[in-house]
């Protein structure tokens, strides 16, 4: 319990205490990106929540390696995922799908240690180079 307590305060201060990087506003959903001393937090609002302003987050350190990792998602045409384990036992599914000729992207996430589930939206390829930045 109280390991849950500690993720849950290093969360919020991270929400709290991290700079902005980007965030991206999609309908009633948003992604953002935190940066706090080294580390990056990826926080989105979960599909799975009855309210929209539940956000979950999963932490990383490099934040050109997601980048090129999700760059590199949106240049197959096919529906495909990636699974890629982040710091404090997260494991994330980038999910691609080709929907109607546009390939978009959804984050699914697993937190092995709080047992904690999240889902986003769909997001397309301009909004994540938004959200880095790269627009």
């Amino acid at each position: 319990m109280r390991v849950l307590i500690l993720v849950i305060f290093f969360m919020v201060s991270l929400s709290v205490n991290g700079q902005e990087i980007g965030s991206v506003q999609s309908g009633e959903h948003s992604i953002k990106i935190l940066k706090n001393n080294d580390i990056f937090s990826f926080v989105y609002s979960d599909v799975n929540s009855n309210s929209q302003k539940f956000l979950n987050s999963f932490l990383f350190i490099d934040k050109s390696s997601l980048y090129s990792l999700l760059m590199d998602g949106f240049e197959s045409e096919n529906d495909h995922q990636m699974i890629v384990q982040m710091i404090q036992d997260t494991i994330v599914k980038f999910e691609f799908k080709n929907i109607k000729g546009r390939q978009l992207l959804k984050i699914k996430q697993n937190n092995l240690s709080t047992q904690t589930f999240g889902t986003s939206i769909f997001f397309t390829k301009d909004e994540i180079l938004q959200l880095f930045g790269k627009v």
